[in-house]
């Protein structure tokens, strides 16, 4: 099945947006301060990329509060790797689409009116989308450079800005999550010449595998500020998610490139890192730890899945959810003749302003 596989490539993303601005009117002397109303309380949501064998990208929400999924909309399956944000916030769809020359843009398409805009022209790839109110975070190589770079897109003043130095051709991005409570992110980076010069040595050894370079997770806020390492080792982490309240860590890694990966638990205050046993799950897409700590999100598949947690016929895998406690597995959603490629955790209006 075309596109349904893909492995994320180097991805790029530059990110070009929509110019809001503000005008108020009447006398001066009339001016009174009013107290701003608080803001409303964190609803946070999974959205969801799917991708059918007709060649379509299908996007969901999933919402926390009703547990219920909501299909939102539909694209052609044009990029390198399958990936949209749906922004219950600012009611618009941000995915990644091929352009003629073979690499991959940004678009927004707005929910209401279906406008399409094409944001960016000198992206190659996208591997993270993440909407965060006036702003848009993405893991994203530019053409120029072969890493994959941290950015921002700023809504308001429509304007891109990465946050790695200009002369830094070596740190790259491997995976990136949000936490909508405390609007800080995650970024997994390595260097790009170690990860060559293990690959190379591999090559001339005829190993089996490869050694991960070093990888370190690090925290930001949403203005590119790098607040703490949080955690740092020899491994390939494709996946590090943090609860709500910031004190322990979801990780899935493996000390060698191709080795099959191991999911811990990293307790963020004192370092310790213990392995979850999960013999009955089966391949892993994406996963996220639930805001309570008490397990996690997947998609992915369950190794002999009895029948209710079996997909509907016909589905490549199903997005769950898996209890730490009771080690139940639940299935939230599965569709006929779709793979679920990834999700990401957003903030946004609660299900009823849907």
């Amino acid at each position: 099945m075309n596109g349904l596989f893909r492995s994320i490539l180097v991805l790029a993303t530059g990110l070009l947006a929509l110019t809001a601005c503000s005008q108020t009117t009447g006398p001066a002397s009339e001016t009174v301060s009013v107290p701003l109303p608080p803001p409303p309380p964190v609803s946070p949501y999974l959205s969801i990329t799917a991708t059918t064998e007709q060649g379509k990208n299908l996007y969901f929400t999933y919402q926390f509060d009703t547990k219920t999924v909501q299909h939102v909309i539909e694209t052609p399956d044009t990029a390198q790797y399958p990936l949209g944000a749906v922004d219950l916030q600012n009611g618009a769809l941000f995915y990644a689409e091929r352009d003629a020359t073979g690499s991959d843009q940004l678009v927004k398409l707005d929910l209401a009116t279906q406008r399409k805009e094409t944001l960016t022209t000198d992206l190659f790839a996208i591997n993270s989308i993440i909407p965060t109110g006036d702003k848009v975070i993405l893991a994203t190589a530019e053409k120029r450079k072969d890493v994959v770079q941290l950015a921002s897109y700023d809504l308001r003043a429509n304007t891109l800005t990465y946050w790695m130095k200009p002369e830094d051709h070596d740190t790259s991005v491997r995976s990136l999550s949000y936490n909508p409570f405390t609007r800080k992110l995650y970024a997994t980076l390595y260097s790009f010449a170690e990860s060559s010069q293990n690959m190379e040595k591999a090559n001339e050894t005829q190993a089996d595998d490869v050694v991960a370079a070093t990888h370190r997770v690090v925290e930001y806020d949403l203005n590119g500020n790098a607040l703490r390492e949080l955690y740092k080792a020899r491994e390939v982490i494709p996946s590090f998610s943090v609860s709500k309240d910031a004190k322990l860590a979801l990780v899935r890694s493996a000390p060698m490139v191709h080795k099959q990966r191991e999911n811990y638990l990293h307790y963020l205050g004192s370092g310790k890192k213990e392995k979850l046993d999960l013999p009955e799950l089966g391949r892993i897409e994406e996963m996220y730890l639930s805001v309570d700590k008490q397990g996690f999100y997947f998609a992915g598949t369950v190794k002999n899945p009895p029948k209710h947690l079996a997909p509907v016929a016909g589905a490549l895998n199903g997005l769950y959810y898996y209890d730490f406690a009771t080690r139940t597995i639940t299935l939230l959603f599965s569709r006929p003749d779709t793979y679920i490629n990834n999700f990401v955790l957003l903030d946004g209006a609660s299900a009823a302003a849907q």
